[in-house]
């Protein structure tokens, strides 16, 4: 499955002389965050200096994730989140294939001259091989999944604590709408077996996710469904949007709208959905 020389480039960027940043996109979710993560335990438990830098900050419904209160963010950190990425050996970019898809960050991770390793499972690819070792594959559920198999490749199966297993079982889960879309490979339940042979824990990170929301998110979801989805049958389609004023009016918070894009798809007929939300200015 993967090129035997990446993985030996891979391979040696492990070495506990060398310093790492890892950096997700912008406005995180549960994969973005769940392999970020993951990385982020697999180096500490080999004794490799590593920091997750993530552009802004992370949802709260991912509060539960082993690690989470470790990672730097961009915007309250600026110079020093820059300084690392600028500084560090190795660069780990997940769950994104554009440089600028690094936001506010995007500036020092061009500008950084150490390796560059890009693993993501999104089309087109921006980032271009002489840029970054690259590690994509659009046809995996998940970078948390294209993440455990390149763990397993790289021979560190048996580093895989229950806390990057939680962390990679995240991002599979949130990716997957708890498995009912983009899951439909026996591969991909071998991973998830795998996983939870590493004893990650499903049903908690389910309940988690979907389970221990806000009465004001459950009050936006009835809303967002009852007054601003927007159904046009003639060509499959359906558009939810979500304004400012909307925002203050039910406190939102970061997360809060996770999943509201894929809700549209359950009507008979639906085949495309569109969630348009304001994010800052």
């Amino acid at each position: 499955m993967f090129d035997k020389s990446q993985i030996e480039q891979f391979k040696n960027c492990f070495n506990s002389n060398k310093t790492w940043a890892i950096i997700p996109h912008l406005n995180p979710d549960g994969d973005a965050i769940g392999s970020s993560l993951a990385f982020w335990h697999l180096l500490k438990g080999m004794g490799i200096e590593a920091h997750v830098v993530v552009p802004d900050s992370t949802p709260d419904f991912l509060r539960f994730v082993a690690g989470i209160e470790h990672i730097l963010i961009g915007k309250k950190q600026t110079d020093y989140c820059n300084r690392i990425i600028e500084e560090a050996d190795v660069l780990l970019i997940l769950d994104h294939n554009d440089f600028l898809r690094s936001g506010s960050l995007s500036d020092a991770v061009i500008k950084n001259a150490g390796t560059k390793i890009m693993i993501d499972h999104h089309p087109a690819p921006v980032i271009k091989a002489s840029e970054a070792i690259l590690f994509s594959n659009i046809e995996l559920s998940s970078t948390c999944e294209l993440a455990l198999e390149l763990m397993v490749a790289l021979g560190f199966e048996d580093k895989i604590s229950i806390d990057i297993a939680n962390a990679l079982m995240t991002g599979m889960i949130t990716d997957t709408g708890a498995f009912s879309y983009n899951c439909s490979t026996g591969e991909f339940f071998n991973n998830v077996a795998l996983l939870l042979d590493k004893g990650a824990e499903k049903d908690y990170i389910i309940d988690c996710i979907y389970n221990q929301h806000s009465h004001d998110r459950m009050r936006l979801i009835g809303y967002l469904l009852s007054q601003k989805m927007e159904v046009f049958p003639e060509i499959n389609t359906a558009i939810i949007s979500l304004n400012w004023s909307e925002m203050h009016r039910f406190n939102f918070k970061k997360g809060d709208s996770e999943g509201v894009v894929n809700m549209p798809l359950s009507i008979k007929g639906i085949d495309f959905s569109v969630f348009i939300s304001v994010r800052d200015d």
